[in-house]
């Protein structure tokens, strides 16, 4: 479906660019290109989250080595007798999302720091700051009902006065979704070589890569197979690994990785990255690593050497010798490329809206059929005189007077065989004014008649 939508969203973004008068004929409604953009670029650290941290892990965690540096696991914690946290003073030393496995565990692992223990399960567990004779002690966690001073044990050196209870607390710290998108970060950048990343292509040649940098950020990319095949690293040059100049080793496919290898030459835990993005397993062995492992995908296994820096996996099995507190604290620059592109819908989605149908306008009122008027009243012809006659050319038809219908609309137009009636004041002055030329008329046909039949006599 991911596919789907991107090609939509490139369909969508086509017509924005080629189609602007089917845009303005719609009102707006398809996406509006805007100006060309050029190539930006930011600068991250991407393991930024997790300087705090030795070891990240997205499963569970089984701790067999020292680790200097504070160690969070979202799953189950198995441990035997060694040390946490004693090089780093940061307010969380031990964080378990889940529960401690005390039948898989035993001997004491002690917190050296003034670091709190962090269990998200203790369901199974007693978290004690009093020993058996009531008296205030340093905080442990033991398996339930084992009471203080046994062992396995989960041991402070200090008697921790907030809550060792942390359900929901590695949740809310880590999102494995996060980490996958930092990895795959990485890797755009090591690829695209973004802002003064420089892409460096060392040889290999029987198991020994001597390694040149240049001022600036080093993205070296290896396949899992070709990491795997090296056994030396020689740092040379007048530019070292470092937080400045950092050095990233980006590694493609999915093999299984085996790190056993030795490093030569000047250099600083803190300005190396090993980026895994696909990885599922990776196997440390040989001589200690130098620098930190982002890989949210692999089961990681230590059984020998140090590991100097972080590791972000999806589980670990820490044995061998210690994990050395270097976080990585290197920066990238990360890269979107420019062009012109449309002005993505506020809703931030590919797909668009389906616009609501239209409004059916309602069918108009048909006006209603004015009345047709009456047919106007001939009047009645004056009477004649006893022993009179009119002459032939002094008869009159008179003007029917037109009637308008009171249910007439103003301003209506009424056909009445020619003459136009309306319900104005004008017109009612106009039909007045023949009433009275009729009455001025009969009254002159009487003068008339009267004059007529003196004459006569």
């Amino acid at each position: 479906m991911a596919h789907a939508s991107t090609r939509k969203g490139r369909a969508l973004r086509a017509a924005a660019v080629t189609l602007p008068a089917l845009a303005l004929t719609l009102g707006g409604g398809l996406i509006a290109a805007s100006p060309a953009l050029a190539s930006t670029s930011s600068t991250v650290n991407p393991l930024a989250d997790y300087t705090d941290w030795n070891v990240v892990s997205f499963g569970d965690t089984t701790i067999h080595a020292e680790s200097e540096g504070p160690v969070a696991t979202a799953g189950t914690l198995t441990f035997t007798g060694t040390n946490v946290s004693f090089s780093a003073a940061t307010p969380t030393a031990l964080l378990t999302g889940g529960r401690v496995d005390f039948a898989g565990s035993s001997g004491t692992l002690r917190i050296n720091s003034s670091g709190a223990i962090r269990i998200g399960d203790l369901s199974n567990a007693d978290a004690l700051d009093v020993d058996q004779n009531n008296a205030m002690v340093n905080t442990q966690v033991v398996a339930a009902g084992a009471g203080y001073g046994s062992t396995p044990a989960i041991a402070s050196s200090h008697r921790q006065t907030s809550p060792v209870a942390a359900p929901g607390m590695f949740a809310s710290t880590f999102s494995p979704a996060k980490a996958v998108a930092a990895s795959a970060q990485v890797a755009a950048a090591a690829t695209a070589g973004c802002g003064t990343g420089h892409i460096i292509d060392p040889a290999i040649a029987y198991g020994s890569a001597n390694v040149n940098l240049t001022p600036g950020v080093n993205f070296w990319n290896l396949t899992a197979a070709q990491l795997s095949s090296i056994s030396s690293i020689t740092f040379g040059g007048s530019v070292a690994p470092s937080p400045d100049n950092p050095l990233i080793v980006n590694v493609t496919g999915s093999t299984p990785v085996t790190l056993s290898l030795t490093m030569a030459g000047a250099r600083d835990p803190h300005g190396i990255l090993f980026n895994l993005p696909d990885v599922t397993s990776i196997t440390q062995g040989g001589d200690s690593i130098d620098g930190s492992i982002l890989a949210p995908d692999a089961q990681y296994t230590k059984t020998s050497a140090n590991l100097q820096g972080t590791a972000v996996v999806a589980s670990a099995e820490l044995g061998g010798s210690e994990e050395h507190y270097f976080p990585f604290t290197g920066h990238i620059d990360t890269c979107t490329q420019g062009g012109t592109v449309p002005t993505e819908p506020s809703t931030g989605s590919d797909t668009p809206s389906t616009p609501t149908n239209p409004t059916t306008p309602t069918t108009p009122t048909t006006p209603t059929t004015p009345t047709t008027p009456t047919t106007p009243t001939t009047p009645t012809t004056p009477t004649t005189p006893a022993g009179s006659t009119l002459p032939a050319s002094s008869t009159s038809t008179p003007v029917p007077a037109t009637t308008v219908s009171a249910t007439t609309p103003f301003a209506a137009l009424v056909n009445t065989g020619g003459a136009v009636a309306s319900s104005s004041p004008a017109s009612a002055w106009a039909i007045t004014a023949g009433a009275g030329a009729l009455l001025l008329a009969a009254t002159i046909l009487l003068v008339l008649r009267r004059r007529l039949r003196n004459g006569r006599a």
